[in-house]
């Protein structure tokens, strides 16, 4: 069993889930996140196929918590600004400008 995880030398992360958790809720390391998506994006011709580009790639690959919780710091600091950092001018669109589509759906319950 262990053989399984050790494929070409590599190991199982050492990193537990509770070390990971204020990863994803830090709202400095998501900045950072979403202006790098927003870089490779910036790059297109067309600006909205480049901001529609950062929505679906947030949308697709970022865990509903991430998302939840940039919605939450767009919801008191609307500029996307925080201290020195802040999010790019791409990103902050894509992200505004979508807020229901990029708010995690709640799970129906039978």
């Amino acid at each position: 069993v262990r053989a399984k995880f050790t494929v070409y030398g590599l190991q199982p992360s050492r990193i537990s889930k509770p070390s990971r958790e204020p990863v994803l809720n830090n709202i400095e390391h998501l900045i950072r996140l979403a202006n790098r998506i927003g870089t490779f994006f910036e790059a297109f011709p067309d600006h909205a196929e480049g901001v529609e580009g950062v929505t679906n790639h947030i949308q697709k690959f970022w865990e509903p918590r991430m998302r939840i919780a940039m919605l939450n710091f767009l919801e008191t600091q609307p500029d996307g600004q925080l201290g020195e950092t802040g999010l790019s001018d791409i990103a902050l669109q894509a992200i505004s400008q979508n807020k229901e589509r990029l708010t995690p759906k709640m799970p129906t319950t039978f």
